[in-house]
């Protein structure tokens, strides 16, 4: 969560202190989307969760391009199938997969977001 401001006040001789707070950019809808003037407006964001998983597991991924149709891709994710969300996929980890660092990515018509996720034995 990011603080947005903080306000101090003083009621009958005590000092109060209030908190905003707004929520961090949700991720569908893309929080570094800004595209360029004359683009097709199709940014987009992929995450994965949990981010350390084992061979084996189903993973969530949360991908979309804004103004596209993309579906995400990874070496070790597997079966990417949709869920009842519209930006959202199951998947699952290949028993394959080797342990150490992996990506997912969606490639949108002008980028090709990716996110990274830890596979443990």
């Amino acid at each position: 969560m990011r603080i947005k401001g903080i306000i101090m006040g003083a009621a009958t001789g005590a000092i109060g202190l209030a908190m905003f707070a707004a929520p961090a950019a949700n991720a569908s809808e893309g929080s570094d989307c800004d595209p360029n003037p004359g683009s097709t407006g199709s940014c987009g964001w992929i995450n994965v969760e949990p981010d350390v998983v084992h061979r084996g597991d189903v993973v969530d991924v949360e991908a979309n391009c804004r103004n596209a149709v993309a579906s995400p891709v990874s070496d070790v994710l597997l079966n990417f199938t949709p869920t009842a969300e519209p930006t959202h996929w199951s998947a699952t980890v290949s028993r394959k997969a080797k342990p150490g660092e992996h990506t997912a990515t969606i490639t949108c018509p002008e980028n090709t977001y990716t996110t990274t996720f830890l596979v443990v034995r």
